[in-house]
């Protein structure tokens, strides 16, 4: 072509469906008497595709033919998209079965793919190597997505394809504790070095990740804080720390242990201590009331009056402080948060006791409960009269909350209701990544004790608790966090129905995070600076992959689940993990009959859809993740 005519080649064109050749057919029939075809004018014609209804894109493609043909760039977007759908990694298949349809449905939309053979070959790409044949869930997904789509035409030539590059995708190896492409982990520099090797060796003694121990020392920094500190965002608003952190984990992950060792042991010495304070000063004023009586009681047989009034009331009685409880009804926990005005937290083992408590003994039953909660989010004040005492106000609420949550249960905080009133998105997921165990020599021998820095950082945060301070965000860190905010407001524009509350709240927490981790580096610093501004994006981030993930555990297939726990298994079982001792700890999931044999076909399965792998050692082959 430049030889013949000088026409410069453009050469980053590679796709095979785009390309160029002359047509050559020396039979070719002409039909010299054809009709001309009657089209209308259209004045306009560089509307974009993308902003046509479905119906006019797909008349512009096929001029007036009520039959739509899928084209080869079309046909091209939905080969990559089945394939990115067969082969999505563990954890993601839910989000890319949705996004892949989605984007099908608009390419759809725009006149390149007839509707009913994309729904065909996206529904075998998502049953594909499932346990479960028409697996409903994995079905309305597919739905979903596609219908989606269908009201959002997309040129693929501009945008499908690019989207359905396969230039992106990146190795990894899973031997290493290396992030995917996808991953997010919390920054490292936050905290004291010896503070953050201390937390890393707690992650390993329990077989998890960083992130999650951090996510747990988070929690237990927003409650020793109080809701005396605010961090001012602009001249109309101000924000307290005050989180709700849910670590997600199997039973018997150690989610308690972790809690105890990321601060909740200093935050039970800190309640112990106000404990017996609060009986030393009981002891006293039982003391000092006894003596008041008898005064009162010799006061006409003395010759000189007391210094005070024996007939006045004498002083109330002394009152418990406290940091946190456990278990609590909505009624007891606004009772003593009155009492305890700077803010009293949510400590548990187990996050379902709080929900399956809400609205007990209630005509209401849990919504009444709930939306006194969604109040409490807010971190105003709060009022909740009852019959028996009467008004209980609270001026300024601050009620964080921190524990853990079993995968199976997410359901109590994700479901539809909690996703249209906004419950769902107050929280924030860290999921307990499974890592192999340390041996029993290993373990005991690289115990460590809480280190004194981190003694010092609550310590500084406790002594400073009832003190109210102001802090403000310097130019640079206002910079760093409203491009944040921006970029956050752009995904909730654009991303799907159920992540639309999740982005609204984030803005919150980017401001909350900014504050509880300015405290934790320097409380009496009165600006944030920009390195703590940067830290609290990347923090939120880390959040917000935990987020997306929850919501995808929620809507799995129980095929999907299935894989997940048998990727889970031999990750933990590390270099033991032989597909003998898998079927033997995983066989029970398929019944009581033949499930030794079927469990083995599963696992040739997850090798086949390289879900795992086999790794040949001197121990012999082993199971890997993929």
């Amino acid at each position: 072509m430049q030889n013949l005519y000088d026409v410069k080649i453009d050469l980053s064109g590679g796709d095979l469906p785009r390309l160029m050749v002359w047509a050559y057919d020396p039979e070719a029939y002409i039909n010299l008497n054809a009709e001309a075809l009657q089209v209308p004018f259209k004045e306009n014609l560089t509307e974009p595709i993308e902003s046509q209804s479905p119906a006019k894109a797909n008349e512009n493609a096929i001029f007036g033919n009520t039959e739509t043909v899928s084209t080869p760039d079309g046909l091209e977007a939905l080969r990559r998209a089945c394939d990115k759908i067969e082969n999505a990694p563990l954890g993601e298949r839910q989000h890319t079965r949705l996004s892949m349809s989605r984007l099908i449905g608009g390419i759809t939309a725009s006149g390149r793919l007839e509707e009913s053979e994309a729904l065909v070959e996206l529904k075998e790409a998502a049953l594909k190597g499932t346990a479960t044949p028409e697996d409903p869930r994995i079905l309305k997904t597919i739905h979903d997505g596609f219908d989606h789509g269908l009201k959002a035409p997309v040129d693929p030539m501009k945008t499908g394809i690019d989207l359905l590059s396969d230039e992106d995708d990146q190795e990894h190896d899973d031997q290493k504790e290396e992030a995917s492409p996808k991953e997010v982990l919390i920054p490292k520099g936050i905290l004291p070095n010896n503070v953050e090797q201390y937390l890393e060796q707690v992650a390993r003694t329990h077989a998890t990740d960083y992130g999650s121990v951090f996510s747990a020392m988070l929690g237990c920094i927003s409650i020793a804080l109080g809701g005396n500190k605010r961090i001012r965002v602009d001249a109309s608003w101000e924000d307290k720390g005050l989180l709700w952190i849910a670590l997600l984990g199997p039973s018997g992950s150690g989610k308690t242990h972790i809690i105890r060792a990321a601060g909740g042991e200093l935050l039970e010495k800190r309640q112990i201590h106000l404990h017996d304070r609060f009986k030393s000063d009981n002891k006293l004023h039982a003391s000092a009331e006894k003596e008041h009586k008898q005064q009162k009681k010799d006061k006409g047989n003395q010759d000189k009056p007391p210094e005070f009034s024996v007939d006045d009331e004498f002083s109330s009685k002394p009152v418990r402080k406290r940091l946190y409880e456990q278990h609590l009804t909505l009624e007891k926990l606004v009772s003593l948060h009155v009492d305890n005005p700077t803010g009293l937290g949510i400590l548990t083992d187990e996050l379902s006791s709080v929900f399956d408590g809400m609205g007990q003994y209630k005509v209401g039953g849990k919504n009444s409960d709930k939306a006194k909660w969604l109040e409490l989010f807010n971190g105003r004040s709060f009022s909740n009269p009852t019959f028996n005492d009467g008004e209980r106000y609270i001026p300024s609420s601050f009620v964080p909350v921190l524990g853990g949550l079993q995968p199976d249960l997410l359901k109590k905080v994700i479901n539809e209701e909690s996703v249209v009133d906004g419950y769902a998105s107050r929280f924030l997921f860290a999921h307990m990544k499974a890592r192999s165990f340390l041996s029993a020599a290993e373990l005991h021998r690289n115990s460590q004790k809480i280190p004194q820095q981190l003694e010092q950082i609550f310590d500084v945060i406790f002594e400073d608790r009832d003190e109210h301070r102001e802090y403000r965000l310097s130019k640079a860190a206002e910079e760093i966090l409203y491009k944040e905010q921006d970029r956050i407001n752009g995904e909730r524009e654009s991303g799907v129905e159920t992540m639309y509350s999740v982005y609204s709240k984030e803005v919150t927490y980017l401001f909350r995070l900014a504050l509880v981790i300015h405290v934790i580096r320097d409380i009496h610093a009165t600006e944030v600076s920009a390195e703590t501004a940067d830290f609290a994006v990347q923090t939120l981030r880390f959040f917000e992959s935990g987020a997306r993930k929850a919501h995808r555990l929620v809507s799995m297939s129980d095929d999907d689940k299935l894989q997940m726990q048998f990727v889970d298994k031999v990750r933990v079982l590390g270099n033991k993990a032989t597909p003998k001792l898998v079927k033997d700890q995983m066989r029970r999931k398929f019944g009581d009959k033949g499930n030794y044999k079927k469990c083995g076909e599963f696992i040739e399965q997850l090798v086949s859809r390289k879900i795992l792998r086999y790794e040949y050692t001197a121990q012999g082959k082993i199971l890997c993740p993929s």
